[in-house]
């Protein structure tokens, strides 16, 4: 990303994905900042665990999110990004 997005949380919260450039980004400080893209290794990991998961029904693969959801964090230090896209999740911990 070349120019800066200065917005407020709320802001960014209400944006609608088609008004984002191309990309995964997340909000640092009040603005958006682009996400390099996924690595090989990162991204068989993920994989591999979504196989395990689902193949030992520890949780049931609708409910298995692989890149494609964002979450709010805590912000510990200044500079930290307030939300992150997991590169894993789950809707639901619990067994089937």
């Amino acid at each position: 990303m070349t120019q800066a997005l200065k917005i407020t949380f709320e802001d960014y919260l209400s944006l609608e994905p088609d008004s984002l450039p191309d990309g995964r980004f997340e909000y640092v400080n009040g603005e958006l900042r682009a996400l390099p893209p996924e690595s090989e290794s990162n991204d068989w990991i993920a994989n591999c665990l979504f196989l395990l998961f689902v193949n030992t029904g520890f949780v049931a693969a609708r409910l298995i999110r692989p890149h494609s959801c964002e979450v709010e964090v805590p912000v510990l230090q200044d500079g930290d990004p307030r939300t992150c896209i997991p590169d894993l999740a789950s809707a639901n911990s619990t067994r089937n």
